[in-house]
């Protein structure tokens, strides 16, 4: 069988593969019972294609051993372990965690919001309930104790973030356009989570 062959063989493991990490490191989503069943049938179409582009890669010569065309072999580890990688290191790709902080305004009794700050310069808003929780992926970037956010968030019943923030030790303050600390009800303060500190 020649190379192109296989390659074309070994093609639907790849495109499988690039569809399971793009949702792993999307940035934005839902974790629910759904997208949890969507998951595992996406990582067991991928096995599917993983064994089947392993035997496609497997050839005989005339010694009767199989033994592993390179260039097929080497692609489909390379992709195996880009995959690996990215369900079971997702940090890598997203950036690790600074530090999280939570809203002590709740749309609910049941929910809660949290911003995750990452060493790469990109926050991840969640909003969590007990049914799901949601997420969004953006920038952000800091001047002295100010956090400043790529943009709002709008939430549930009125509630809103800041553009801005001031960090302190324990909180993250919402600043208005003026400049100034706010206090007014319907932007939402964080607290900072003391382990992450």
């Amino acid at each position: 069988m020649s190379i192109f062959k296989r390659l074309l063989l070994i093609s639907p493991f790849l495109i499988a593969s690039y569809f399971l990490i793009s949702s792993q490191l999307s940035d934005e989503g839902c974790d629910n019972f759904i997208e949890t069943v969507f998951f595992f049938i996406k990582l067991i179409i991928c096995f599917v294609f993983f064994v089947y582009a392993v035997t496609v890669s497997l050839r005989k010569r005339e010694s009767e051993k199989l033994k592993v065309e390179p260039i097929s072999g080497m692609i489909i580890l390379s992709m195996f372990i880009v995959v690996f990688i990215s369900i079971a290191y997702k940090d890598i790709f997203i950036g690790k965690i600074i530090f999280e902080a939570e809203s002590k305004k709740s749309t609910s009794e049941y929910s809660t919001q949290k911003l995750n700050f990452r060493s790469n310069n990109r926050v991840t808003y969640i909003e969590q309930n007990i049914e799901y929780g949601c997420y969004k992926t953006f920038n952000y970037y800091t001047s002295n104790d100010t956090i400043i956010l790529e943009n709002e968030i709008e939430l549930a019943k009125n509630l809103k973030t800041s553009k801005k923030y001031f960090k302190c030790k324990t909180r993250l303050l919402p600043i208005n356009s003026s400049n100034n600390i706010d206090t007014i009800s319907n932007y939402i303060s964080f607290t900072i989570d003391s382990k992450s500190n």
